[in-house]
């Protein structure tokens, strides 16, 4: 009776090598390469992408107080409603920040990507400052 040989592992020849590894290229640049660049864009935008001043200032009547986060603070969250319409939350220090019916100029900035859109307390707005402002 023949004795039955083991087995054993057969090499590829370098045409199946290099069809494996086209394969295995071709896979990472459709597939992973988008997804790692997409992934990427979407962390720089959302975390690394800063607000830049757009150079626009409006005014804004302040309608309350915001309830504070975190206690007792000097400086506290207040709704405004700029002139155009909007209604946003602004941080205003609180010795700064007139009386509920108030008024006071904000400036807008905006980010790159997201085009998202926030306004930053500049100044409060007096009686004789109200037709000066851009």
């Amino acid at each position: 009776m023949a004795k039955k040989g083991i087995g054993t592992v057969k090499r590829k020849s370098r045409v199946e090598a290099s069809d494996d590894d086209r394969r295995r290229l071709r896979r990472f640049l459709f597939l992973w390469a988008p997804i790692i660049v997409i992934v990427l864009a979407g962390l720089y935008a959302t975390a690394l992408d800063p607000a830049r001043p757009t150079g626009r200032t409006m005014e804004a009547s302040i309608t309350g107080k915001e309830p504070a986060a975190g206690g007792q603070s000097s400086s506290a969250m207040f709704k405004v409603r700029i002139d155009n319409g909007e209604e946003t939350v602004i941080f205003i220090p609180e010795r700064q920040t007139p009386p509920p019916p108030g008024r006071i100029v904000v400036e807008e900035y905006t980010t790159t990507l997201l085009k998202k859109t926030t306004y930053r307390y500049l100044r409060n707005l007096t009686e004789e400052q109200g037709s000066r402002v851009q």
